[in-house]
């Protein structure tokens, strides 16, 4: 049951979670330009700050969705039970997730602090 629930919620999720580590390390390097551009406006900035604190929710309401398989995926591991790999890889995955949603958040934060330096 528990290993039919980390595979469901895994097949759901999957795909997103690739997708919000590409977005924060391309919201990292467009925060990188902002700083050392010369034209950069505070347009550029507001919508740079509206993204990243969008992936912070979107990646803790992710993380709160999965908090229970994981909880529970976590009094049953086993690492050399049949399904001990399935387990311990979804535990490992949702231990990275709050560092995923604090880069987020450094990011938001940083821009926040570049917005009023911002014409």
């Amino acid at each position: 049951m528990l290993d039919s629930r980390i595979t469901d919620f895994a097949s759901l999720v999957g795909l997103v979670l690739v997708l919000l580590t590409l977005f924060t390390g391309q919201r990292a390097s467009t925060l990188r330009e902002l700083t050392h551009s010369a034209d950069a406006k505070r347009a550029d900035g507001v919508q740079e700050l509206i993204l990243d604190v969008v992936l912070v929710i979107v990646t803790l309401l992710l993380f709160l969705a999965g908090l229970p398989i994981a909880i529970d995926a976590v009094g049953h591991l086993h690492p050399l039970a049949f399904s001990g790999p399935l387990r311990g890889a979804f535990v490992i995955t949702w231990v990275l997730l709050p560092g995923l949603f604090l880069w987020q958040g450094v990011l938001a934060v940083k821009v926040a602090r570049l917005l009023p330096k911002l014409p």
